[in-house]
């Protein structure tokens, strides 16, 4: 897929040919099989025209909001607060099911295992705390740090954890026992994130002496140093092959690295404050960010250039994550709340091919068109869709002209599952 940039600067995604002859036969099949919903353009649209809106905003910390994540399967998430307590929430009711408490500092971080049985935490009483999930009970107290304990994550299979601490060392501990199994020394100032890569074999670390670690899991050993941050690194994410990392920092910059070589590849501007954390979504086309500057950014990783701005957050935004699916954004602020951000599937101009998003009711049947001759939509229909597109809509509907033909560049938006998918239609036109 090829990125777009217009005059100002706005990335827009280009459909391949192979794409467009795609969206072409579904619009003439539409025509002669029964409306109705084809499952092959929804997935394109979900693919190529991304956007995210809000869902919802969720309370129950009394403390500012450190971190957030995402169990595996994408059901549940974990928050870590000030308030010295570990929540864990329900993503499709949107509601607290557990809480966990016994750190004596406010927590930094938390993270689900990959089983989902597990919780790790590490907090500003320089301990890493282990938790059962269905319990809530604390299995095991990870001492050695001497100083906070800034970030932990487990690793790939499970069988480790890896914290980063304000006592400059990065730490390996086994999960069965609890012991330390590994200290990697290097960084001169305070280890503030800690990731596994996706294999397990590899850790890359972001400090506040201004560099990023990639340390070899077996031996202890620094590979590479990466150097081009101008302030103190914030976090380090490994893309989903392992083969690129995308750093946030204090410079209010997002950067792309280049892991085999170690080389900067890219350098994403637009945050007006600290950059707070970073994260790969799954395809590894798109990295998300968020801020002090109260904004969540979304980036194209190909253009480098910034696709969506997310604005909600009264107060800095202090973490983020993805959903395995891609289609959740999870926010974290220090305004005491999580925000839960969803994909709309807009409908939009792309590379010529205009999609309609058409939603009618009963009342509106009579006015189907019953064919499509030389590229012509019924007007009658189409002067129905516009009113009934301003009534509905929160966002404008505009219109183009060539020639005589009526297109849309946008209609409506679907904000709720297809529950009675024959009341939902759509028509595409290609236009030249």
């Amino acid at each position: 897929m090829n990125i777009v940039v217009n005059e100002k600067g706005v990335a827009t995604p280009e459909l391949s040919e192979k794409q467009v002859k795609i969206i072409i036969q579904n619009w003439l099949r539409i025509f002669h099989i029964k409306l109705g919903w084809i499952n092959e353009f929804d997935k394109m649209v979900a693919k190529y025209a991304k956007y995210f809106q809000i869902l919802n905003v969720l309370k129950g910390h009394n403390g500012e909001i450190n971190s957030i994540k995402f169990s595996l399967n994408g059901r549940m998430i974990v928050s870590s607060s000030d308030d010295k307590i570990i929540c864990v929430w329900d993503i499709k009711s949107e509601k607290q099911t557990k809480y966990f408490t016994g750190h004596f500092g406010l927590i930094n971080n938390a993270a689900f295992s990959p089983d989902r049985q597990k919780i790790v935490s590490g907090s500003a009483d320089k301990t890493i705390r282990l938790w059962d999930v269905e319990s809530g009970r604390e299995l095991m107290k990870l001492e050695g740090h001497s100083d906070w304990v800034r970030d932990v994550n487990f690793s790939p299979n499970g069988e480790l954890v890896v914290s980063g601490s304000g006592d400059r060392t990065i730490r390996l501990w086994d999960v069965k026992s609890g012991k330390e199994i590994q200290q990697m020394l290097g960084h001169s100032n305070t280890v503030l994130g800690v990731q596994f890569s996706h294999d397990g074999k590899m850790i890359v670390s972001a400090s506040v002496d201004e560099t990023i670690g990639i340390w070899d899991v077996k031996t202890g050993e620094r590979l590479k140093e990466l150097i081009g941050h101008s302030e103190y690194l914030w976090r380090a994410k490994f893309s989903p092959d392992d083969q690129f990392i995308v750093s946030c920092s204090k410079d209010k910059t997002v950067r792309i690295w280049d892991v085999l070589s170690g080389k900067q590849l890219k350098v994403l501007k637009g945050h007006l404050d600290i950059v707070t954390d970073v994260q790969y979504f799954a395809d590894g086309q798109t990295v998300v960010s968020c801020s002090r500057d109260k904004t969540i950014r979304l980036w194209d990783v190909k253009s480098g250039k910034e696709v969506q701005t997310l604005e909600g957050h009264p107060a800095s935004v202090s973490g983020i994550d993805v959903s395995p699916d891609g289609n959740i954004i999870v926010s974290c602020s220090w305004d005491k709340t999580i925000r839960i951000w969803a994909i709309v599937k807009i409908a939009t101009e792309i590379s010529g091919v205009v999609i309609f998003y058409v939603t009618l009711k009963s009342s509106f049947k009579t006015g189907e068109p019953t064919k499509m001759k030389n590229k012509l939509v019924n007007k009658i229909l189409l002067k129905k869709c516009i009113i009934f597109a301003k009534k509905r809509s929160k966002y404008p509907t505009t219109l183009f002209h060539k020639q005589f033909l009526l297109i849309f560049q946008m209609l409506s938006f679907i904000n709720k599952p297809l529950r009675t998918p024959d009341k939902w239609y759509y028509y595409i036109y290609y236009h030249y």
